[in-house]
């Protein structure tokens, strides 16, 4: 099937969009801003196009993986990198009590009695088992380190790799860039902006994020079709 646009893409092109049109009408010399109100305006481009890059990021995974098991999928449809990170998530707490006790009993007892156990097994149901908030969790921030481990955990490993593939581009190296932008706001030693500056870095996220949802997109195809991809 064609590509189709998901929802939470099209919620971070409608968002992003909306900040850079009231930031370009508010930085006119008519309006009469005074530099200092006009510097705090593109700063908070960046801002938002960061806080909304997270939020793309985490709608798109969680829509997928909700309505994976809201239409009752069993584990065997799920990619096996997936299914390993959620079975290991689970039992992480038990090695680490097991660490620190040496307890072989306990730690066997707590490992059998996961319910996330049942993702071995191709036939097994993932509803109420898999948990799509868990997946995206503590890899929400998009740092590139956090993004490359988030794809990793879903079965697309190197996802910079098959993103510049894509776009013939660095996207590891320009978001970087533009992270680094965010952190010198964030550390109060924000760079001089200008609106094509904030301009020219929202539109490189804007283009990373159609790359990756026409990744992902063929991604949830090959697993569960379009009845798990959410446009609306």
């Amino acid at each position: 099937m064609p590509y189709a646009r998901s929802l939470a893409r099209k919620d971070f092109f409608k968002e992003t969009e909306s900040i850079l049109r009231i930031t370009r009408q508010a930085t006119l010399k008519k309006t009469g801003l005074l530099t200092p109100a006009i510097d705090m305006l593109l700063q908070a481009v960046i801002f938002k196009t960061c806080a909304q890059l997270e939020e793309y990021l985490k709608a798109v995974i969680i829509d997928w993986l909700s309505h994976a098991t809201s239409r009752n999928y069993l584990a065997g449809s799920l990619p096996d990198d997936l299914r390993w990170f959620c079975v290991s998530q689970a039992h992480l707490a038990h090695y680490k009590h097991f660490m620190d006790t040496a307890d072989e009993l306990k730690l066997v007892d707590g490992l059998k009695e996961k319910a996330q156990n049942r993702l071995l097994d191709d036939k097994g149901p993932i509803d109420r088992i898999l948990i799509p908030i868990s997946v995206v969790g503590d890899r929400k921030y998009p740092s590139t380190k956090n993004i490359r481990r988030l794809f990793d955990r879903i079965g697309l490993r190197n996802v910079f790799d098959l993103v510049n593939k894509r776009t013939h581009r660095d996207f590891k190296l320009v978001l970087q860039s533009f992270l680094d932008v965010r952190e010198a706001i964030a550390h109060q030693a924000p760079p001089a902006l200008t609106y094509v500056d904030a301009r020219v870095h929202t539109r490189n996220v804007q283009c990373f994020v159609d790359a990756v949802d026409r990744i992902l997109y063929s991604h949830v195809m090959c697993y569960h079709g379009c009845d798990c991809w959410r446009t609306v």
